[in-house]
């Protein structure tokens, strides 16, 4: 996982906003549709609650960077948000596969558009988490990560998770 922007952000993680908005104005890995992670933001949350998408994602941030404080916590983290990524970008794949026009969760079934919603929002968080807390990792400790993703050997180890628990149900 490499982290190459034509610039380096302006901000640093003491101006935890000024970043975030810094990646999601300049990454052209993973773009963001900003108009679509506020609706859904807005639909999952509630406007009731004052949040925006962009709150949201800063305080996520910040808790997982409290939380995961080493080298080894934060590395570990992120190779778990890169499943989470991958999962949801499945999902959503399978789930607009029948609507190949698709630009919108609104232009869903009513059924379906929910769901695509919370996948919007997932998938959203989880790349710009991915990309800020992962800059930060090499800022922080001077080395780039090398996540990939084994998705057999993921799948085999979800598998046998999942007998387990059909197991301790019987």
């Amino acid at each position: 996982m490499t982290y190459a922007f034509a610039s380096d952000p302006p901000a640093g993680l003491d101006d935890l906003p000024s970043l975030i908005r810094w990646f999601l104005k300049n990454d052209r890995l993973l773009p963001n549709n900003l108009e679509i992670l506020e609706e859904a933001h807005r639909i999952h949350h509630g406007p009731e609650d004052g949040w925006t998408y962009e709150r949201h994602l800063a305080s996520t941030i910040a808790d997982d960077l409290r939380t995961y404080d080493s080298p080894e916590l934060l590395q570990g983290h992120l190779t778990l948000l890169t499943t989470v990524y991958a999962r949801t970008l499945e999902a959503l794949r399978t789930l607009a596969s029948p609507y190949p026009n698709l630009r919108s969760p609104a232009d869903l079934p009513e059924r379906e558009q929910h769901k695509m919603w919370g996948l919007c929002l997932t998938l959203g968080l989880t790349a710009t988490r991915l990309r800020v807390e992962g800059w930060t990792y090499q800022s922080r400790y001077g080395e780039f990560l090398d996540i990939t993703m084994d998705t057999a050997k993921r799948r085999s180890g979800a598998r046998a998770h999942a007998s387990r628990k059909s197991q301790r149900r019987v």
